[in-house]
């Protein structure tokens, strides 16, 4: 397991690209993940449970013995050849060192999602944003590695006789973030996180986990969290003891500070990043039961 023996507390401050990355790596590879363990016959502890927390839907299976004509595809032309698309030539360069991937990196997320270039002008962007997934993993939000993402907007509250609670309108200051995960192109997402894997794995490789811990467990376990937050309508009722605030129900505020962050988002945008969690996953096993 990743271990931090010192953990700051954690602070009012958004994770965007934190859940970006979560949302767009962890399906993804959780998902590769389970499905090898499958193929090599070896039964994992976690896979059931990854399994029992998305609620993944029964898969038809394929009619045995169905035959379909043979069909003859005449050869391409020179004539026949049209340009590559950009996603396409992306494809074919060399995979960057990981000292120099943030130019690549970045460019690859845009194709997925156009929305996300704001938030992608950092440096080291892969390090990041795996650190930041180790620490979703564990149910944590680590304020020095999510320090240089920041909402322009504060937390916001109100307050009338019955007490203090989060005020809806500040919810959409996750609208925008919604929007861009709702946008992703499922394909592009998939192909994404094969092409840039072995540079996720240089990672996770300092991360001092056992040698039989790959990086598709921390992205399982990321992905189960964000699953995990309640999605609620209405009101949240809020205490202020000290400098931070807290729920008022003790159900709420026992939650880990991932499924706390979620709660923050409101239920409406909450909604859109586990539904489209969710497509992603449907669209990782049509395309395994293909291969």
């Amino acid at each position: 397991m990743g271990r931090y023996e010192l953990m700051d507390k954690p602070r009012p401050f958004t994770v965007l690209i934190a859940l970006l990355v979560a949302i767009i790596l962890a399906v993804l590879a959780g998902l590769i993940y389970f499905f090898q363990q499958q193929k090599q016959a070896k039964p994992q502890a976690e896979a059931p449970q990854f399994s029992a927390v998305l609620e993944l839907p029964s898969q038809s299976q394929t009619t045995p013995g169905a035959t379909r004509p043979v069909q003859i595809t005449p050869k391409a032309t020179p004539q026949d050849k049209s340009p590559l698309s950009p996603e396409a030539r992306m494809e074919q360069q060399p995979l960057p060192p990981l000292a120099d991937s943030d130019s690549a990196f970045r460019n690859a997320i845009v194709t997925v999602s156009p929305g996300f270039s704001e938030w992608l002008q950092s440096d080291n962007l892969i390090n990041k944003y795996l650190t930041i997934v180790n620490d979703f993993s564990q149910g944590l939000r680590i304020y020095k590695h999510i320090r240089f993402l920041r909402l322009n907007k504060p937390f916001q509250v109100l307050q009338d006789q019955r007490g203090i609670y989060i005020d809806p309108d500040g919810y959409r200051r996750y609208d925008h973030l919604a929007a861009a995960i709702n946008a992703l192109n499922i394909q592009q997402t998939l192909k994404l996180y094969h092409r840039y894997r072995p540079l996720f794995v240089q990672v996770f490789s300092e991360f001092g986990y056992p040698e039989d811990y790959r990086v598709e467990d921390i992205f399982v376990k990321a992905v189960a969290n964000i699953l995990a937050a309640p999605v609620l309508e209405g009101r949240i009722d809020l205490i202020h003891p000290s400098v931070r605030y807290k729920f008022a129900d003790k159900k709420l505020e026992a939650l880990n500070p991932v499924q706390k962050q979620m709660l923050r988002m409101g239920a409406q945008n909450t909604r859109i990043i586990q539904n489209k969690l969710r497509m992603l996953i449907e669209a990782l096993l049509a395309t395994e039961a293909q291969g």
